[in-house]
């Protein structure tokens, strides 16, 4: 069986964290006994410089404690709670080497039979198994998503459907390849820091490239100074040397790689994008599903409604689409459906404009929603980000009569959404508010996720900024 790249990511993302404590208890030996302790305490041949010795000790060890206790934070995340959406029990996902018959029930990866969603063959078999998938988030039913007043959905105004976990995914949510399952905010995979960067692991990977960058740089610092000086040491040069330059060699290194990448992770945060939101950042269109107020005659709209899920559209006169749900819907969908069928939840499907972003709460929410609201959070890796927590998952930047509820926190572009359509008005100032956030939002390069170096991303922003 061929080895896939998705194979290598999952081999790599088990090795390299061993390898990279291996190197953080190396750098401890280098900098605790050939610098502090043989170079600077305890010289053979010239008078001690104990307070050098000393400070170099505290500062070394307080940036290695803050850094190592946030990559196992990160690590322990990744391995037991990458935020995986749960499947229904018992389930089996079933995968083909070519279409299945019609009358096969497992062939139905799809909630509607007129999509015959259908898969290939798994390449991986064996290699898959290595990645420990961690404990799973709720499963999610049709009645999570139209109790709420706004979620993303498809052109019919159903929930997004991953045809592969045979799941309705919550929003945000992407299928992760390397294991093979939806996960809640996933941001990217990520060999180096053990897998999946997701909600709930996206905090400590920030703090983590933030304190190895204040890492690096000390030992850039401490090892180019004695570095130098140690050549007058004939005593000690030829033992001490080759370990020296080695430290200085792996910090340098460490440091630009972690620089961009916390530049990177922490522009993100301020935006409240992914990597893979961000790589669509200035051509995506959100499809929204949103509750239609009472008040309002939705008449001239593309709705749904629920539990049903009757399709209206407008550019069809006199036509509704009925959703055939999967085998389970139905078994628990009738009964659901006669209890509640004074209870009719009605919702407009609109759509954004390119570059809109739902989630973006203003710079410094974003922050906040990320990293916590206060200072200790930002420094200490102990408690979740707080989008973990679906309770607080209200609308800002509105009026409180127009708040709405979600599976994360929205912002302006919905209600400029809502307003669009004729259900709400947004004040002159709200409208500013829209325009000025979009276009901060705009400025930065869309490559910023992926690659490229810490300049020339600044000269692309600055440039922008000029023109």
């Amino acid at each position: 069986m061929a080895v896939t790249g998705t194979a290598v990511n999952v081999w790599a993302s088990r090795i390299i964290p061993a390898v990279l404590l291996g190197i953080i208890g190396y750098v401890s030996w280098v900098i605790t006994r050939p610098v502090a302790v043989q170079y600077l305490l305890t010289p053979p041949t010239r008078s001690p410089r104990v307070g050098a010795g000393v400070v170099v000790l505290v500062l070394y060890w307080i940036f290695m404690i803050l850094m190592t206790w946030s990559f196992l934070r990160l690590l322990f995340e990744v391995a037991f709670d990458p935020g995986l959406i749960k499947t229904k029990a018992g389930q089996k996902i079933t995968k083909y080497r070519s279409r299945p018959p019609d009358d096969d029930p497992e062939a139905q990866t799809s909630p509607d039979p007129k999509r015959r969603g259908h898969l290939r063959a798994a390449t991986r078999g064996f290699w898959n198994r290595l990645l420990p998938v961690g404990r799973s988030r709720a499963l999610y039913e049709l009645e999570d998503f139209y109790t709420k007043d706004v979620f993303v959905c498809d052109d019919q105004g159903m929930p997004k459907w991953c045809s592969t976990c045979k799941i309705y995914r919550p929003d945000r949510a992407r299928h992760c390849r390397e294991i093979d399952r939806c996960v809640r905010r996933m941001d990217h995979f990520c060999p180096w820091m053990g897998g999946l960067v997701s909600e709930t692991s996206n905090k400590f990977f920030i703090q983590f490239n933030a304190y190895t960058v204040l890492y690096c740089v000390f030992i850039i610092i401490n090892m180019g100074v004695f570095t130098d000086g140690v050549r007058e040491r004939p005593d000690i040069y030829i033992l001490a040397h080759g370990h020296w330059i080695a430290v200085l060699a792996m910090g340098i290194f460490f440091f630009l790689l972690t620089l961009e990448t916390d530049m990177t992770a922490v522009i993100l945060a301020v935006l409240n994008l992914t990597t893979p939101e961000n790589i669509r950042m200035k051509s995506a269109v959100w499809q929204l599903a949103v509750r239609v107020p009472d008040v309002f005659d939705p008449s001239g709209l593309k709705t749904v409604s629920f539990p049903s899920g009757t399709l209206r559209d407008p550019e069809k006169a006199g036509s509704s689409e009925g959703f055939e749900a999967t085998e389970e819907d139905k078994e628990e969908g009738d009964e659901r459906a006669l209890q509640t069928a004074d209870d009719t939840h009605l919702f407009a499907i609109l759509q954004s404009e390119p570059g809109d972003n739902p989630w973006d709460i203003g710079r410094w929410q974003n922050f906040t929603q990320m990293m916590g609201k206060y200072p200790w959070n930002w420094l200490l890796p102990m408690q979740h980000s707080p989008f973990c927590n679906p309770d607080e998952a209200k609308s800002r930047q509105c009026r409180p009569e127009m708040a709405l509820t979600s599976f994360f926190v929205t912002g302006i572009d919905v209600q400029a959404m809502r307003a669009r359509a004729g259900m709400c008005e947004l004040t002159e100032q709200e409208w500013r508010l829209y325009e000025q956030q979009k276009a901060k939002r705009l400025a930065f390069p869309n490559w910023i996720a992926g690659a490229g170096a810490p300049v020339k991303m600044w000269q692309a922003y600055f440039a922008s900024k000029k023109k």
